[in-house]
C-alpha cells in the first residue's frame, strides 16, 4: 500500500494553489507559476528552441521565440498539437515525430 505520510496541509495547500494557477491560465505551461514568469523574462523574440515532447507549452513558446521546434513520440499528440498550431496560425513551430518501436518490448542483456 502507497504511503500518505507526505500528504501534510503544506503539501494540500501547494497541490490547491498549482492547481489554482493552472485552471486559471490554461494556455500557459505545465510549470510552476515561478518558472512561467521567469521564462516570460527571460526568452527573447531572436530565440531558437528545441523542445522535447509537445503541448500547450509549445504554442505558448512559439509566440515568444523566433522558431521551436518540438520533438514528439506520440502520433496522435503531435497529430493534435499540429491542429493547435494550425488553428493559431503559428508559421516558426515544427512537431518532429520520433518513435520508438517496440518501446515497451523486453530488451535482451546484452553484456
Amino acid at each position: 500500500m502507497r504511503s500518505l505520510a507526505h500528504i501534510s496541509p503544506r503539501y494540500v495547500r501547494d497541490r490547491v494553489v498549482v492547481e489554482l494557477y493552472q485552471r486559471k491560465h490554461p494556455t500557459r505551461p505545465w510549470l510552476t507559476q515561478t518558472a512561467n514568469q521567469m521564462l516570460e523574462t527571460l526568452l527573447k523574440p531572436t530565440d531558437e528552441m528545441l523542445e522535447f515532447g509537445c503541448g500547450r507549452s509549445s504554442v505558448w513558446f512559439a509566440q515568444r521565440v523566433s522558431r521551436i521546434t518540438s520533438v514528439e513520440h506520440v502520433e496522435a499528440w503531435a497529430e493534435k498539437v499540429r491542429a493547435m498550431i494550425a488553428e493559431r496560425g503559428l508559421a516558426n513551430i515544427e512537431v518532429v515525430l520520433a518513435t520508438v518501436p517496440n518501446v515497451d518490448a523486453p530488451r535482451a542483456f546484452v553484456p
